[in-house]
């Protein structure tokens, strides 16, 4: 009986804490005292009210899209866009350390604004703000969305095991990551995790590692709904919706960011921490951190062209996006565009310079 109450209790709290995230997520969208000022003076042709509605509702949506592909937390929060856009840094540079980092972020960042917004993001405060809110809001969103209606895609009967945070964390903390050191003590590895792995053998396995499919149901959760996730799960042919994140955002391949980010999610919702923050006030787990781990092994691996990183990204558009021609896998295989290799070959080959054809 007390432990019935208990869970009523945790119940009836979780409700409140959804009911306030919903309520301060309302009140800042209509809060547009620090936003509309800086609009007006970016655009310079007297835009109108719904003008300045668009471009913030296209910025928080590009904040919502940055959290599904890209990453669920920037490193310098709205001061990110303070940092100066550095062109020079690349991909292969990005974990070398913290600034390259940042720089990974604004870069990604610039590509989901694109270059009209890309252009005033570090001189437009409005830009930064309506777009930290966007994040903050999907972060919200799916929290709320994996913990209350997503326990049978972790194979948990009930879903109020999912609501009770002492429950979660006695019983799931060795799916997530806990190693047992001895008398009651231990800490969260952030590759020894079995929800990471399929048919996980009890240490990190490069071959399985990402392809555990509870990963996947978590990403389709998010980008379709918990509804089309559980059929896909349970291989239910899923009813097309039009209405969807996947379609809103025009998601049709996964991310190096997507995988990452269902990893630290899935980690996250059988923990027992409350909120989804970027590091865990209950477990210690330093989520951005580990995220950072997983977002390096994925893109070093394609960037490296291993077939082993390859592969994770050929399997999961090959279950979520089965009619995808963008994938990750086909943008690094030889007969994806053959056609313009070999000719980008034949010129990389061509060494007369046209002023030696003048000569002639």
């Amino acid at each position: 009986a007390a432990h019935h109450f208990e869970v009523e209790k945790n119940l009836a709290q979780e409700e409140i804490r959804d009911l306030h995230r919903k309520l301060e997520d309302a009140a800042n969208y209509d809060d547009d005292s620090d936003i509309e000022a800086p609009v007006r003076k970016r655009i310079h042709t007297a835009p109108s009210d719904s003008d300045e509605q668009d471009i913030r509702t296209q910025v928080v949506n590009a904040g919502r899209k940055y959290v599904i592909l890209c990453g669920l937390w920037l490193r310098l929060g709205a001061g990110t866009f303070q940092v100066v856009y550095n062109p020079e840094t690349t991909d292969y540079e990005r974990f070398e350390n913290a600034q390259n980092k940042i720089q990974g972020q604004i870069r990604e960042i610039r590509e989901i604004l694109g270059p009209g917004l890309a252009a005033d993001m570090s001189s437009d405060m409005c830009i930064a703000n309506a777009f930290v809110k966007g994040m903050k809001s999907q972060c919200s969103n799916t929290s709320s969305r994996l913990r209350r209606q997503c326990a049978a895609l972790f194979d948990i009967e009930s879903e109020s095991d999912l609501l009770d945070a002492d429950l979660r964390r006695e019983k799931f903390k060795e799916r997530i990551g806990w190693v047992d050191s001895g008398h009651g003590r231990g800490s969260y590895s952030s590759v020894d995790v079995e929800i990471l792995h399929k048919d996980y053998k009890g240490v990190f396995d490069y071959d399985t590692i990402f392809r555990n499919p509870i990963l996947m149901w978590v990403f389709v959760a998010i980008i379709h709904g918990p509804t089309t996730a559980k059929e896909m799960k349970n291989k239910i042919p899923a009813a097309q919706k039009t209405d969807t994140m996947a379609r809103k955002h025009s998601i049709r391949h996964t991310t190096p960011g997507a995988i990452a980010g269902a990893a630290v999610l899935a980690r996250w919702t059988l923990s027992g921490d409350t909120f989804l923050q970027s590091k865990g006030t209950t477990t210690g787990i330093d989520y951005a951190k580990d995220f950072d781990e997983y977002l390096e092994i994925l893109m070093k691996g394609v960037r490296m062209k291993k077939k082993g990183i390859l592969d994770i990204f050929a399997e999961w558009d090959h279950v979520i996006f089965p009619n995808s021609e963008s994938s990750f896998a086909n943008q690094n295989h030889e007969s994806s565009s053959s056609g313009l290799r070999k000719a980008l070959e034949m010129l990389e080959a061509d060494n007369t310079a046209e002023d030696e054809l003048d000569e002639e």
